[in-house]
C-alpha cells in the first residue's frame, strides 16, 4: 500500500450541482490537513475534525452528491476516504457535508467485517450486498436488497 503525501481532485460537479475540490496533505499519523470546496463555500477543516482522520492514511477516494429532492436534509456531498489492499477497505471515514454546513465524520465498516456476504456473491454484486448489509438493508432469505424490486417469481 502506498499512502498520499498530499491529493488534490476536482470534479465539475452534476448538472446545476456545482464543482467540487477536495484537497489536503497526509503523513505517518494520518491525515494533517483537509479543505472542502463544494455549494459555494470552502470547508477548511479544524484540529478536533483532523483528530477524527487520523490513523486513514489514504489511498482512496470516493465522492458521492446527494439533491435536495432526494435528501431531506438538502443537498450533501460525501466523501468516502479508505486505506485498502486489492480492494479491500481495511480503514475508512465518510465525511458528509451538508449545503447548510454541518459536517460528519463517521467510520465505514470495513471489507474484512463483511467479509462472509462479499465472498458468497461476484465482484460488482459483492459490493453491493456488502452495503446494504452494512446498512441493515438486506435480507439474507431472499438475498436482496431491501432497495431491489421484487421478482417476478416472488
Amino acid at each position: 500500500m502506498l499512502p498520499w503525501s498530499s491529493f488534490l481532485v476536482e470534479s465539475a460537479g452534476l448538472d446545476d450541482s456545482g464543482a467540487v475540490t477536495v484537497s489536503g496533505k497526509q503523513d505517518s499519523a494520518g491525515i494533517t490537513s483537509f479543505r472542502v470546496q463544494a455549494f459555494e463555500r470552502t470547508y477548511e477543516f479544524r484540529p478536533k475534525q483532523l483528530e477524527k482522520l487520523k490513523g486513514v492514511h489514504a489511498n482512496g477516494m470516493e465522492l458521492l452528491l446527494s439533491g435536495g429532492r432526494m435528501t431531506l436534509t438538502g443537498r450533501m456531498l460525501t466523501i468516502r476516504l479508505s486505506r485498502g489492499f486489492a480492494g479491500d477497505v481495511v480503514v475508512g471515514k465518510a465525511i458528509t457535508i451538508y449545503d447548510s454546513g454541518e459536517i460528519t465524520i463517521d467510520d465505514m465498516p470495513s471489507s474484512a467485517a463483511q467479509h462472509g456476504v462479499a465472498r458468497r456473491t461476484v465482484a460488482f454484486g459483492a459490493r453491493s450486498q456488502v452495503n446494504a448489509k452494512a446498512l441493515g438493508r438486506y435480507d439474507d432469505r431472499t438475498n436482496r436488497s431491501h432497495h431491489d424490486p421484487p421478482s417476478r417469481d416472488s
